[in-house]
């Protein structure tokens, strides 16, 4: 089940179950898209869920989660941990587009449509009902095309295929470098926008985000580095073979939030969690590197709440290293109550400053640093 598929099933399932789905009745439903194969990480396919969960949020369909003793919208009490659907589907905004944007999207959509149009292939009958709903509404918008598409309208513009890397390809010939252990010979674009051509030794593929990045030895700089696929225009095998690197483990390359390098010195964090919350927390951790050192144990009798009740087997303090602290302080304000107490002192202290940061950013410039504080 491609992409596209699964997240047209998922926003239909979630709207055939109001009272909301768990994980584990997802993968029942939904089969092919969550059950891991027998050289998957079953783990691997919740994170996929969870990049689902944010590519259906951009359609209007927020899921929220609840665990288990948590109220839910009806009123009564999640007797385990579930997603349901937020009241309202939100509207995405609006998108408005110039006169040229309009007509060259036209032309794109009219050559799409004319290749398609003979096209046996049952997959691309499902590509064409989907373009010519695109057009539909284009066309709704801008009656006026309808005039004023001529046969050479049909055309594929040039610059849409000269300038777009054909990542599906390069993906392809990735995989045969790295099952035959041949070098790959790249012509990458940067950040920058600046290119070079560099020969690397790839060992794997991670994805970020719907973005495939090759993970590989680039001669060059004479150490690992990390290529999004899309940036690469041109890909080519060498006849080069390179060893196998037993030593190397892919795990410990992530891209993360709490992975990536924004401070030069690790910040270590350590969090009492919500025991019924544990599980939100799990799923953000997921994925990250060893170097992240993340530990689950039970709090210090100092620390555990005066008769608190004791769940045995299920840690509720978790600690680890990060070099981007903002993202776990992110993570707590989208999930209030979740943490209990947050240490150690110096951690905390960050905290403070990154709280008041976000009532700076928001306050207003009407608003004096003594209504902030209040």
């Amino acid at each position: 089940m491609d992409k596209l598929e699964r997240i047209a099933v998922l926003y239909l399932t979630f709207l055939g179950h109001p009272g909301g789905l768990s994980f584990a009745q997802l993968r029942e439903y939904l089969p092919a898209a969550y059950n891991a194969g027998p050289d998957e990480d079953p783990e691997s396919m919740r994170r996929k869920f969870e990049r689902d969960k944010d590519e259906l949020r951009s359609l209007g369909m927020d899921l929220r989660h609840y665990a288990a003793g948590e109220a839910l919208p009806d009123g009564s009490m999640a007797t385990h941990s579930i997603y349901i659907v937020a009241d309202e589907l939100q509207r995405p905004p609006s998108v408005d587009l110039s006169r040229a944007e309009v007509h060259t999207l036209a032309a794109i959509l009219m050559a799409e449509l004319a290749e398609t149009e003979n096209d046996p292939d049952p997959d691309r009958s499902v590509e064409r009902a989907l373009l010519e709903s695109a057009a539909y509404k284009l066309l709704y918008k801008h009656p006026a095309l309808l005039q004023t598409a001529a046969a050479g309208a049909r055309e594929r513009p040039r610059a849409r295929h000269e300038s777009a890397p054909d990542v599906a390809e390069n993906l392809n010939r990735i995989h045969e470098g790295l099952a035959l252990r041949r070098s790959i010979e790249i012509d990458y674009t940067r950040k920058t926008g600046r290119s070079d051509t560099r020969r690397v030794d790839g060992r794997g593929l991670i994805s970020h985000r719907g973005r495939w990045c090759l993970v590989a030895h680039c001669h060059t700089a004479d150490d690992i580095r990390m290529f999004y696929v899309d940036r690469i225009a041109r890909l080519e095998l060498t006849e080069n073979v390179y060893p196998a690197d037993r030593s190397f483990d892919l795990k410990q390359y992530s891209l993360h939030p709490l992975a990536l390098r924004i401070e030069s010195t690790p910040l270590k964090i350590e969090a009492i969690v919500e025991a019924e919350r544990e599980e939100s927390l799990f799923d953000f951790l997921n994925g990250l590197p060893d170097s992240a050192q993340v530990k689950y144990s039970s709090p210090p009798a100092s620390l555990k709440t005066p008769g608190a009740s004791e769940d045995a087997g299920a840690p509720n303090m978790v600690s680890l290293l990060t070099t981007n602290p903002s993202a776990f302080f992110s993570w707590m304000l989208r999930h209030p109550g979740s943490v209990r107490r947050l240490g150690p002192a110096e951690t905390h202290a960050r905290f403070l400053e990154y709280l008041g940061a976000l009532k700076h950013n928001y306050a207003g410039p009407e608003k004096t640093g003594a209504e902030v504080s209040k």
